[in-house]
């Protein structure tokens, strides 16, 4: 504060204007603009609203990254920073600024009035300020996760197998499903040290993870990268003698332009085509998906998936049964590329809804997480859960949905379309966990998965009526739905845990290139 107080006090031409966010010195109050405490998201609208010529970092000890020089620059704003540490290393290196000596309040003022009198030193500041690569925090994260978990690795003797990860941004139920809880099983964790990388600066620094981590194997999960950073990963794994194992869940190679999603996947699929073509390993959830990938790349394992028991099975039992006289609750889950998959029930729904109530007194409702957005105008034939904040990450939907939902009977509709044709079980798995009885479209690997009537109901693809049909007899039928359920949970306690999948994830991710060459290249499903 005294630094800035002398540089207003030598500033006799008022020249300069200070605008001050967040805590200020009390000293400091009779200076400038104080806009007060604000939020994080709100700063690229106060610079807008402020409209500085600069940003000003005048740190007066050396600071080790500085997250406002980075605030700064993402609004686009030339800093005037201090020349310790790292806001003086930053600068220095990327340009975008001009450090200052924090010792020197006259020099800085000078430096200031000779700037704003030089457009061109300005306007250089100003492109290169654009030209700055931004890590997200969520590949900032990435990067210290691995670097403590490389730490922690070294103190305690590990003589296994390294992966490096690098998966989709954000908290993809698909990522946790088939990277993150595979990998920190327990079970695994004996055998495999795994860490995520940030994927974000893959292109310049996974020569660098490789060496630091000194992994052996690079995974990468369905479309985590561009093709730029694609043929990165691939070049540079290959020149280390590092696997690539690429992993795919769905099939986006054949994905239909009808489907919600397209315009997401569209400028991507090139780019899982050539992980797919290019990885040591490809693992699918799927046999159909194997057959889809087989003619890229015969080099496939089928790992099918599963849940994990203590997320899904502990501490807390099957959820009682609340008691309802005459009322029934159907419940469904899904993300929003389901949608006409949902809306291909909702006539039988509605049909099996009025017959119910006709024939037996009983009231059914539909309760739905995800799926779809609300039509405004429409009337309602569901009641939506929404999922509070805070709980969007799969571990902590999956407590969420355990402690919130008490549906009789669940639905799993799926409209025969090549991308649904490789859909895996999860689902099934899911609602047995949750103690629901199911109905399920006999398309992608339910029909395999589920034992018709003694698991679960299914239902041809193309028979839309006759889910009001079976909707109508399971809802009728609690001796029906207990006989269901407990089927239902004990195939999936005896078959489908991540306890059970953790020697395949194993074998997939540890062989080396030299095994991987004398083995055959189709590995059994698991």
């Amino acid at each position: 504060s005294d630094f800035i107080r002398r540089i207003k006090e030598l500033d006799a031409d008022e020249r300069i204007e200070f605008h001050f966010l967040g805590k200020t010195d009390e000293g400091l109050r009779d200076i400038g603009v104080h806009h007060g405490e604000y939020q994080r998201e709100n700063f690229a609208r106060l610079t807008r609203d402020i409209r500085p010529s600069f940003a000003a970092v005048f740190s007066i000890w050396a600071e080790t990254y500085s997250h406002t020089l980075t605030e700064a620059w993402s609004a686009g704003l030339p800093v005037l920073g201090s020349k310790l540490g790292a806001v003086g290393e930053r600068i220095a290196k990327h340009g975008g600024g001009w450090p200052v000596d924090t010792t020197d309040p006259a020099g800085t003022l000078a430096l200031i009035i000779t700037i704003a009198t030089d457009n061109g030193a300005y306007e250089r500041a100003l492109r290169e300020v654009e030209m700055i690569q931004f890590q997200t925090v969520g590949g900032m994260a990435d990067a210290y996760r691995a670097l403590y978990e490389k730490v922690l690795a070294k103190r305690v003797f590990f003589d296994g197998p390294r992966v490096g990860c690098l998966v989709p941004p954000g908290d993809r139920g698909s990522t946790f499903v088939r990277v993150a809880l595979p990998l920190r099983h327990e079970k695994m964790r004996e055998r495999l040290w795994a860490a995520r990388l940030p994927a974000a600066d893959t292109r310049k620094e996974l020569h660098k993870w490789i060496d630091r981590l000194e992994l052996n194997t690079v995974f990468v999960q369905r479309e985590a990268l561009d093709m730029a950073a694609a043929r990165v990963v691939v070049d540079t794994c290959r020149a280390k003698n590092v696997r690539v194992v690429f992993e795919i869940d769905d099939n986006l190679l054949d994905i239909a332009d009808s489907h919600a999603d397209y315009a997401f996947y569209e400028s991507r699929i090139e780019t899982v085509r050539y992980l797919a073509e290019n990885a040591d390993q490809v693992v699918v959830s799927t046999p159909n998906l194997r057959e889809v990938f087989r003619p890229v790349n015969e080099r496939i394992s089928v790992i099918g998936n599963a849940i994990d028991e203590w997320l899904w099975f502990a501490p807390l039992p099957v959820p009682a049964r609340a008691h309802r006289d005459g009322t029934v609750i159907a419940g469904y889950m899904g993300t929003k590329t389901h949608a006409l998959d949902l809306e291909m029930i909702r006539e039988p729904f509605l049909a099996a809804r009025r017959r119910l109530e006709l024939d037996y007194g009983l009231r059914l409702d539909l309760e739905i997480v995800g799926a779809l957005d609300d039509d405004p105008v429409a009337p309602r034939w569901y009641r939506r859960l929404d999922v509070p904040k805070g709980c969007s990450s799969y571990p902590r939907f999956v407590r969420w949905l355990r402690a919130t939902v008490d549906w009789d009977l669940a639905l799993a509709p799926l409209c025969s379309e090549p991308l649904n044709h490789s859909k895996s079980g999860l689902k099934f798995f899911e609602y047995a966990a949750l103690g629901t009885a199911g109905i399920f479209s006999a398309v992608g690997e339910y029909p395999q998965t589920i034992q018709d009537k003694e698991t679960g109901i299914l239902i041809a693809p193309g028979l839309s009526t006759e889910w009001e049909e079976v909707i109508v007899e399971l809802a009728a039928s609690p001796a029906l739905r207990q006989k269901l359920t407990l089927g239902a949970r004990q195939q999936t306690l005896e078959r489908h845990l991540l306890a059970d999948r953790v020697t395949s994830w194993f074998s997939a991710l540890h062989c080396s290139k030299q095994d991987a060459a004398r083995h055959a290249p189709n590995a059994p499903v698991s």
